[in-house]
């Protein structure tokens, strides 16, 4: 399958999320503090969103079940019940750890998985701690600013929009003080796992997904180049042996001809 240039570019598709009828029965049903913040913040400028990840071909989300993947030209066709189109936004060019361009399908490969298996698991769903937007966040960041991730205190990935997450930050951080809360939806308004889930580190799980976990300080750009200087170092070697041995197969037909001769 070949790609041009824009499969480069990582782009976030937004889409809000609005309360079905079913989803607002259910809602009256919950907590009093749940009610509070899925009825209030959106209209303080904390609206709800689901978002996904267009990577080198094909878009990325996370939901109740894990990590999906699908074509981007078909993205639209999986989405949440209620969900409607807001904007495709451009977050940066893939920026992977080694500059070698025939890599770069086997290490999102490797990256997607590292963050299917250690983060985003197929139970882990939770839509404040662990959603959507925490994943395409962290699958951005491993994959736009890898490089940042090797020094200690690396930057977040300014390009993700701040306010794609804020319900779930405000609303968790709410609910933290507040004390355990169960009683909550997802965004296609089914239960959450009932196990407790880990908040997202939007950092250290980038790190980790991007095989950089035990690397922080290491100098990847130079590791590369001496790779890529012993690789052609060794490419040079195999060509002269390969023309080494084609000079002898000519001196040998040589003596042959004059064997030939002599008779």
């Amino acid at each position: 399958m070949e790609h041009n240039q824009n499969d480069k570019k990582i782009v976030l598709n937004v889409y809000e999320l609005a309360m079905t009828p079913d989803q607002q029965e259910q809602q009256q049903q919950q907590s009093s503090v749940v009610s509070f913040f899925s009825r209030i913040l959106p209209h303080a400028g904390l609206g709800a969103y689901h978002t996904s990840l267009d990577v080198n071909g094909y878009c990325y989300t996370y939901g109740v079940g894990g990590i999906s993947k699908t074509s981007v030209a078909k993205k639209h066709n999986h989405i949440p019940p209620s969900a409607t189109f807001k904007e495709s936004i451009t977050l940066g060019p893939l920026n992977l750890c080694i500059a070698d361009t025939d890599n770069d399908l086997s290490m999102i490969h490797a990256c997607i998985n590292n963050l299917r298996q250690k983060s985003f698991t197929e139970t882990g769903y939770h839509v404040l701690h662990r959603n959507c937007n925490h994943f395409t966040e962290t699958f951005a960041t491993a994959l736009i600013i890898a490089h940042d991730l090797l020094r200690d205190s690396p930057p977040e990935l300014k390009s993700y929009p701040k306010w794609i997450n804020r319900l779930a930050r405000t609303s968790s951080t709410f609910l933290n003080h507040a004390g355990p809360k169960n009683d909550i939806i997802t965004d296609n308004g089914s239960a959450p796992p009932a196990p407790l889930v880990s908040p997202c580190n939007v950092i250290e799980e980038a790190r980790i997904a991007a095989g950089l976990d035990g690397k922080i300080g290491w100098d990847l750009t130079s590791f590369s180049a001496a790779t890529s200087s012993t690789a052609k170092h060794s490419m040079t070697n195999n060509r002269g042996k390969g023309k080494q041995k084609k000079e002898l197969t000519e001196a040998q037909k040589q003596i042959l001809g004059k064997l030939k001769t002599a008779k």
